[in-house]
């Protein structure tokens, strides 16, 4: 009977201490080694792309794998200012007391979000957290790649971090991975393109009098091309054209239009009598040959010099006359222009010219070729609930805890594996002992 009695309370036993592992388990005291994944913060979607002029939201999401904590500061979260604006941030689901750092979670002119979110103490003070911590809703307006990126230094507790309080007031950080993201914002409308030689070649070229000469042109998302300068009339928007008997120096410029807008480019023909000793001049944009690109309501710098002129004039998208060497502003512009300047003496006329377009990047191009860029496109591997135009990539790397397969294990399985398991082992124990002693007391009495 007493041995009975002895089995009955070590079971007993067995099954509280189970019970309460499970609770040090949840409470994060004790970690289980199943649960192997890293306390993360990530972004979510960590890349998409974007038109400018639309907004999208982008989730901070958090993961304690396990461990519970106290609360989640968030201080910084950068981003591109310049090629996004952050206009709101709304509460997740993961913290009832919730607020920002001085009440201003964004810093626009710093291009910072700052965020502090914790539990109240002395009531269930600490969880075990995985969901949405936040959503910041940005707008796209320019385009590029947009990096965002956390300031986070594992084990501090001044910049972005999961703290967690050991008890006596002191507070350590858990958080060991905190990953940012990119996005790539491009027109809506792709801007045309345009590329027009001469003799197989940009820019200027020499010819005698009487000579002839090639024009060749191509362009992109452009529906119509409108000659210029030294000829006129609609054009294709690719082909060629023969230009026979030159009798004067002349620019050729050639506009394509499209959905997206316009773009410009140019070529100079000068045209002398063999013997003479015509002037040279050279123009530029922006220190460069051209053609270039700038934002729409931006200005370029126009500079140019001669050698052996005794007088030049402007002609093209500006007018009158100049000095043989000299610079001037372009004004702000809203659409592609080309600027030509001609300078003369005793033996000829010599023109030269540069080409200023317009483009939503910003950014210049040199090359004839390519007068506009576009952003890129990443190709989405998994669509969410964000708006039809963001679409995301992949799910974050194992370091990064997708909300979807959390690895902390859930509640019912610590019960299986702590509580249930070892009270069936000890039924079975208690089992097998009692029958074994009934069987041993049946042959005692016979």
């Amino acid at each position: 009977m007493k041995n009975k009695l002895f089995l009955i309370i070590l079971s007993i036993i067995i099954i509280v201490a189970s019970g309460v592992f499970i609770y040090l388990v949840r409470r994060g005291t004790i970690k289980p080694a199943a649960q192997t994944a890293q306390p993360t913060i990530y972004l979510n979607p960590s890349s998409a792309s974007e038109n400018i002029g639309t907004t999208f939201n982008v989730d901070i999401v958090a993961d304690s794998s396990g461990q519970a904590i106290t609360g989640i500061d968030v201080f910084y979260l950068h981003y591109d200012n310049q090629k996004l604006s952050a206009q709101s941030v709304s509460n997740g689901t993961l913290f009832p007391n919730y607020q920002s750092r001085n009440n201003t979670p964004i810093d626009a002119a710093a291009g910072t979000i700052n965020l502090s979110g914790y539990y109240n103490p002395g009531s269930n003070n600490q969880q075990v957290v995985s969901g949405v911590y936040a959503t910041i809703t940005f707008k796209a307006q320019a385009a590029g790649v947009a990096n965002l990126s956390f300031d986070f230094s594992p084990g501090a507790t001044t910049d972005t971090n999961m703290s967690r309080d050991t008890g006596g007031g002191n507070i350590i950080d858990i958080l060991q991975v905190a990953n940012g993201a990119n996005f790539t914002v491009q027109s809506a409308t792709p801007s045309p393109t345009v590329d027009l030689k001469v003799d197989g070649k940009d820019g200027t070229i020499s010819k005698n009098t009487g000579e002839s000469a090639a024009l060749l042109w191509t362009s992109t998302n452009a529906t119509s091309c409108q000659a210029g300068g030294g000829w006129s009339g609609s054009k294709q928007t690719s082909g060629n054209q023969t230009l026979t008997s030159l009798a004067s120096s002349a620019v050729y410029t050639l506009t394509c239009t499209g959905a997206g807008g316009s773009a410009q480019d140019s070529v100079t023909i000068n045209v002398s009598q063999p013997g003479k000793n015509p002037p040279a001049v050279n123009i530029k944009a922006n220190n460069q040959d051209g053609p270039i690109s700038i934002t729409a309501g931006s200005a370029a710098t126009l500079s140019w010099t001669s050698t052996n002129a005794s007088s030049c004039s402007a002609s093209g998208a500006w007018s009158g006359s100049k000095a043989t060497s000299g610079s001037e502003s372009t004004g702000n512009l809203s659409a592609s222009k080309t600027y030509s300047l001609a300078c003369q003496n005793a033996d000829g006329n010599t023109i030269d010219s540069v080409t200023v377009n317009i483009s939503a990047t910003g950014s210049q191009n040199t090359t004839s070729n390519s007068t506009n860029s576009t952003g890129t496109t990443t190709t989405p591997k998994e669509a969410t609930n964000l708006p039809s135009n963001i679409q995301t990539q992949a799910k974050p790397t194992q370091t990064a805890i997708t909300l979807t397969k959390n690895e902390a294990m859930k509640p019912w399985a610590l019960w299986f594996l702590y509580a249930i398991i070892p009270a069936f082992l000890a039924g079975g124990a208690i089992y097998l002992y009692l029958k074994r002693r009934k069987v041993n007391h049946h042959d005692e009495t016979v």
